[in-house]
């Protein structure tokens, strides 16, 4: 809307054919003096390169152009997200509609014009965005990196502008399949089959919702704050506004967290007066969860910084744990706990609606080496265990190796540990045939769908 209202069009009108009249209007404006749009859109930009040139997720690419960004007003610097989300939700779609116009591929050393294409293209074909305007503002930028490209921006620019409606329009299924790079739809397609795959790209294509855990009457919070209960707390289909704008927020009655992160610490059930120790802990949501369940919990985690959201986070909601900063491989506890909850470091592949970069930043080379830390972990949190205690293990991935697989290789090692069932609070639809949990991002479809997670309750034999 924000984009739109800065070309003064109207926010929720499509693109339509370019005309001699259209190709007039950018100039028309400009001698007019109205605000030119381009700095929005140069920020987009900057931002996109810094983070499919340096591999960067988007929210550290955000904090690199800081200074860019804060020269602009709020409602642009909201704009420029939400601009950026859809460019690299929708990127393998603009990329095949980019290419399709050229007469030749652009040389490498033409990234950045490319990247400028890309932003147009997002605006125009999948914001509804006015065309005139986006196209005046990447031609001016393409004057700026290679003045002679820039009837070839405008000449592009213009053509998917027209071809926006009919791209709107495109099944969300073959939409799903093109914005998924090929090592992902491989790696979906051997753990899941070409179907479930292909719903799980297809939701990849929506936002996620607002999930709200509290620490008690979700139903009264639901009311309150005009949500759908769920089995962690409620759902927010269309919040408005920032969180901690949100009532309930300061008094520390709820905080954020997907309906799937805080699956894992139910399957335990209740935990009341249990030692827990949650391992990989910021930034805090397990934590909280165990700590208003009335656990004694100690949360443990590699990083100070991260540990410092999680101090945060216990002082606004009134919770209390212990906080320890060290390596789980390496620290021990005096006395083992009654139950470990292992959050372990992982491909995140199941965090895709929250994190669309994820998917062009990142590949399936690393999935080793991840799961090699994963064992590791998995050892040293069993070391902390007590006899007939219980493990938690969960990653936010959707790649069984990251979890399905891990939990076969560590029962196959340690003889004393045996899966325990989830307990009633988890949704029986949402375990496997083992018992544990397994989400996709297009479970719950109808609801908003959630995460990708996996999830699975051990228990530690009698000494």
């Amino acid at each position: 809307r924000r984009l739109n209202e800065q070309a003064g069009a109207n926010p929720m009108k499509k693109p339509t054919p370019s005309s001699a009249n259209d190709r007039r209007r950018p100039r028309q404006a400009a001698q007019a003096g109205r605000p030119s749009p381009t700095p929005l859109r140069a920020a987009a930009v900057a931002v996109l390169r810094r983070v499919l040139a340096e591999k960067r997720f988007l929210d550290d690419a955000w904090g690199r152009e800081s200074e860019r960004l804060d020269a602009l007003a709020p409602g642009d610097r909201i704009a420029a997200r939400r601009l950026l989300v859809a460019t690299l939700r929708r990127l393998g779609e603009i990329d095949q509609e980019i290419d399709a116009r050229l007469a030749k591929p652009l040389p490498k050393k033409a990234a950045p014009i490319r990247d400028i294409l890309r932003v147009a293209a997002a605006e125009t074909a999948f914001l509804g965005g006015a065309s005139h305007a986006a196209v005046d503002a990447a031609v001016r930028l393409a004057k700026k990196v290679d003045p002679h490209l820039s009837g070839l921006v405008n000449a592009v620019s213009r053509r998917i502008a027209e071809a926006g409606p009919r791209l709107m329009d495109r099944p969300r299924t073959e939409a799903g399949r093109i914005n998924t790079p090929e090592w992902l739809w491989s790696r979906l397609t051997a753990d899941w089959g070409e179907e479930t795959a292909a719903a799980i790209a297809a939701a990849h294509l929506a936002s996620a919702p607002l999930d709200l855990t509290v620490k008690s009457d979700p139903q009264a919070w639901a009311a309150r704050l005009g949500g759908e209960a769920t089995p962690t707390g409620l759902r927010l289909r269309d919040a408005a506004g920032a969180v901690p704008q949100l009532d309930g927020f300061s008094e520390g009655a709820w905080w954020a967290q997907d309906l799937a992160a805080g699956l894992p610490a139910l399957t335990a059930g209740d935990v009341t007066g249990l030692r827990v120790l949650d391992l990989c802990a910021a930034p805090g949501g397990k934590t909280l969860q165990l700590a208003a369940a009335g656990a004694d919990v100690v949360a443990l985690d590699l990083s100070e910084a991260r540990l410092e959201r999680l101090r945060e986070n216990l002082e606004r909601t009134g919770l209390h744990a212990q906080i320890v900063a060290a390596d789980a491989r390496q620290w021990r506890p005096e006395r083992p706990f009654d139950l470990v909850l292992l959050d372990a470091p992982c491909s995140a592949s199941g965090t895709v609606r929250r994190h669309p970069e994820l998917p062009w930043i990142k590949d399936e080379t690393g999935l080793s080496g991840l799961a090699e830390t994963q064992d590791a972990l998995l050892d040293a949190a069993w070391a902390m265990v007590a006899p007939k205690g219980r493990l938690i293990f969960c990653t936010c991935s959707l790649f069984k190796i990251e979890g399905e697989a891990r939990v076969e290789a560590f029962l196959a090692r340690r003889p004393d540990a045996r899966r325990a069932s989830a307990a009633k609070r988890v949704p029986a639809d949402l375990l496997d045939s083992r018992g544990a949990l397994r989400t996709k991002p297009c479970d719950w479809g109808a609801k908003g769908g959630m995460d990708g997670f996996f999830a699975a309750l051990l228990e530690k034999a009698a000494e």
